[in-house]
């Protein structure tokens, strides 16, 4: 059980910020490569946005996702968001409402020990509760006093794992990109890429909303 804390829930779009500047969205950029015109040499590259089921930065987004900050107040005494987003993947959910949810990547130390690495953010249909995460803002918690409409920021996003979200695995289409978000820790030694953390602008449409789920 958790008891609501709505003075400190809000709903919210991100956009991450330069060097790294694009919007969160569960997509990937995809290049495609068209029919080739009579005459011309090579075929015309075009580059396309497609679902994906991770959260990524992307300078392409299908839409603007909005998340769902909900604080709660844990049995075991902490406090904490879940966040959620409403997007089409869960269109079987009665409210189309998941969770985000860490995962990890199975890693090879060598041919006979493998470790499992904190690294995605995934979409979770299920609704059912998923604690830990927080929002620094100046390096602090985002409070309801530092909450309004508009424009916040930048913050941090800190996932449950305690690491604060970045850019993973950057992949370049000319002037577009698109890279992973990671809850990895920056320079994690088992990775091949490397974890940059980004800071965030919010774009805040309501604040002290009831809870959804309720």
């Amino acid at each position: 059980m958790s008891r609501y804390i709505k003075e400190r829930s809000f709903v919210a779009s991100l956009r991450a910020m330069a060097p790294y500047e694009a919007q969160l969205d569960f997509s990937r950029q995809v290049e495609e490569r068209g029919t080739v015109v009579q005459g011309n040499t090579a075929p015309p590259v075009f580059i396309r946005s497609d679902e994906y089921a991770y959260l990524s930065a992307t300078t392409q987004p299908r839409e603007t996702l909005k998340f769902w900050f909900l604080w709660r107040s844990w049995d075991n005494a902490s406090e904490s968001y879940e966040i959620k987003a409403r997007h089409a993947m869960f269109v079987d959910n009665r409210q189309s409402l998941g969770n985000l949810t860490t995962t990890s990547q199975r890693v090879a130390v060598d041919p006979f020990n493998f470790r499992d690495v904190m690294l995605y953010i995934r979409p979770e249909k299920a609704l059912k509760s998923n604690p830990g995460w927080h929002v620094l803002l100046n390096d602090k918690l985002l409070d309801e006093t530092s909450l309004r409409t508009g424009e916040v920021g930048p913050v941090q996003i800190i996932a449950p794992n305690g690491n604060p979200l970045g850019v993973y695995d950057r992949r370049n289409f000319g002037q577009q990109w698109w890279a992973y978000i990671s809850c990895a820790r920056s320079g994690e030694p088992l990775l091949s890429a490397n974890t940059v953390p980004i800071r965030m602008m919010m774009t805040v449409e309501q604040i002290a909303i009831d809870d959804p789920l309720a």
